[in-house]
């Protein structure tokens, strides 16, 4: 049985940050309860990361994109668990602000997923994370593939470096949500475009993505349109295993 991975993309205007994280923390602890979910990570782009890489790294053209200032991560077991869920939540509190939901499975062949942490790992503090959406057009997903492969040729070795995983739009399991969701009356009816593609990758901390950034200069950049920008962790909840 295939896990599922959502991912959500938040467009939020500055100063409303504290409004989109207590919301989402209503929501997720919720869901967190519910037979099948696994975990589920809410990323706020980190200003002073953003900065420090816009003047210290050459060549990052994407640092400053703040279109997604939060990006919510979620797992479930499967598909039927997930439709369980949001079944049982139907009276509860959409979060207003736009986003782009989608379903997602890991690119075949290229990098891996990124688990969820377990409540007893521990973290130094210093993690970070670079998320980038990817806008590409149908019919061109096997050229965003290849170029990727490029991107990140050897970059599992680099040390510090927890990814990259790239996650791939799962058509058929966004369709049946679609019309599983529209059907309920609840999110899915008035959906955005979505992103074909997401690049997850983490870091152990900014100083290890500079040097692998700098020692791979060389490498020609995704021509694709991306919103990348980098994020910490701001919130996080783990389920119960299932019996």
């Amino acid at each position: 049985m295939q896990k599922l991975t959502f991912i959500v993309p938040f467009e939020v205007p500055a100063g409303q940050e504290a409004e989109m994280q207590a919301l989402w923390h209503a929501r997720a602890e919720h869901l967190s309860r519910a037979p099948g979910f696994l975990a589920a990570r809410l990323y706020r782009i980190d200003a002073e990361v953003e900065a420090y890489l816009r003047q210290n790294v050459p060549g990052l053209a994407w640092v400053g994109e703040d279109r997604f200032r939060f990006v919510n991560i979620a797992q479930w077991v499967s598909l039927t668990h997930y439709e369980a869920a949001v079944s049982a939540t139907r009276q509860q509190q959409p979060i207003p602000f736009p986003s782009y939901p989608a379903y997602y499975r890991l690119a075949s062949g290229i990098g891996k997923d990124v688990e969820p942490i377990s409540k007893e790992q521990s973290r130094t503090g210093q993690e970070i994370t670079f998320i980038i959406p990817f806008a590409v057009p149908a019919g061109q997903e096997e050229e965003m593939r290849r170029q990727f492969r490029a991107v990140v040729e050897g970059m599992g070795n680099v040390e510090g470096s927890f990814g990259p995983g790239l996650y791939e739009l799962d058509n058929d399991v966004e369709k049946h949500l679609r019309s599983f969701l529209v059907a309920r009356d609840e999110e899915g009816a008035d959906i955005r475009a979505t992103f074909p593609f997401i690049n997850v990758a983490e870091w152990a901390s900014v100083a290890h993505y500079e040097a692998a950034m700098r020692s791979r200069r060389h490498v020609q950049p995704i021509t694709f349109t991306g919103h990348g920008a980098y994020y910490r962790i701001v919130g996080e909840y783990h389920g119960t295993p299932l019996e």
